[in-house]
């Protein structure tokens, strides 16, 4: 079982911008699991930046086929999304 703590937020900068972030502690293995984004909103469009920092050994986040952690180590995705 795993034992973890969460805290959560998000920050309105403006009508179109917003930053979140959120940190998981992991009591049992003593690590944080770190991430955080930006959001811009127009009519259809939404643009994301988001940064993740994890320990490599990432049991929160479950493992891909081939056994490798998901979002383990540290990384960042930009994300188009188009809404009709």
């Amino acid at each position: 079982a795993i034992s973890l703590s969460a805290i959560v937020t998000r920050y309105p900068l403006g009508l179109l911008d917003s930053l979140n972030a959120m940190v998981y502690f992991d009591w049992q293995q003593k690590q944080s699991y770190n991430f955080v984004s930006w959001q811009r909103t127009y009519d259809h469009w939404q643009f994301h930046a988001m940064l993740f920092w994890n320990p490599r050994s990432n049991p929160v986040a479950g493992a891909d086929r081939a056994g490798n952690s998901l979002y383990g180590g540290r990384g960042f995705v930009l994300m188009a999304v188009w809404n009709i």
